[in-house]
């Protein structure tokens, strides 16, 4: 609600018990506002208290609570490396993509509901862990409609796991394997980004049982998907035939068809 044009343009600067005011018009309402659709909305409310979200000075003091960094130089070097690296690789996700898709197109079969809902529980908890590192409550999040999520999602999920079965059956065949220390630095990434010393996210993921298969089954399907994209033959568009121009002081050449006289 507070987002919505007419609201926030009053919101800010208000004090304790303010009285509130806005006019909203719905001409285009969202799909849960369905019978304002069209029309004026008087809307009032009173601030009953303000709070205030503190941030933190960024300084090396700071810094040093978020991870393997010293000062705030280091931190901005390792946000500019990986803003970089995002860059490279995007190219290669899109294409690795494609060729995802290429492959499952070849492979249309039925897959298992159960492992359809484990890919869903899978992605949901980690969507979940995400929101709650963001700061929302546990309520809050209970409160969202996870059935509807499910629905929504569910056609993705049977795609994804179609991708999985296929890329585990060409790893099988293609002994493709993960190694400790392939999930050892899979950890201590994930521990970076995490902002968290290597050995506490280390006692985090053995607080769940599954974490660890989880990360050894991803990357299982990395190296997979980098040998099918290694192995892809990427056909490049032919280029454009190049023209010469003509010198300085040149008149262009253009080709003239033969003519006949009669004399």
């Amino acid at each position: 609600m507070l987002s919505q044009p007419g609201v926030s343009t009053v919101v800010p600067g208000c004090k304790d018990t303010s009285e509130l005011a806005a006019a909203l018009a719905y001409c285009s309402a969202p799909h849960d506002e369905k019978r304002f659709a069209g029309k004026d909305v008087q809307w009032k409310a009173t601030a009953k208290s303000i709070r205030e979200r503190l941030v933190p000075e960024l300084n090396d003091e700071f810094v040093k609570t978020q991870g393997e960094y010293e000062t705030v130089a280091q931190l901005r070097e390792r946000v500019e490396h990986d803003l970089r690296h995002a860059h490279e690789h995007a190219g290669e996700r899109a294409l690795e993509n494609k060729v995802l898709d290429a492959l499952v197109k070849e492979y249309d079969f039925s897959v298992p509901e159960a492992l359809v809902q484990a890919a869903f529980e899978g992605e949901a908890g980690g969507a979940v862990r995400s929101m709650m590192a963001r700061g929302y409550s546990e309520n809050e999040i209970r409160k969202m409609d996870w059935g509807k999520i499910r629905e929504d999602q569910w056609g993705r999920m049977q795609q994804l796991v179609r991708q999985y079965t296929v890329l585990d059956k060409i790893a099988e065949k293609e002994n493709i394997a993960v190694t400790d220390e392939d999930v050892e630095k899979e950890i201590a990434h994930m521990a970076m980004h995490d902002g968290r010393p290597v050995d506490e996210f280390k006692q985090a993921l053995i607080r769940d049982a599954k974490a660890l298969d989880r990360i050894k089954s991803d990357l299982k399907v990395q190296k997979t998907v980098k040998f099918l994209v290694d192995a892809a033959k990427v056909e490049k568009p032919p280029a454009a035939p190049e023209t010469a121009a003509p010198a300085a002081g040149e008149k262009p050449q253009t080709k003239r068809g033969k003519s006949t006289s009669k004399k």
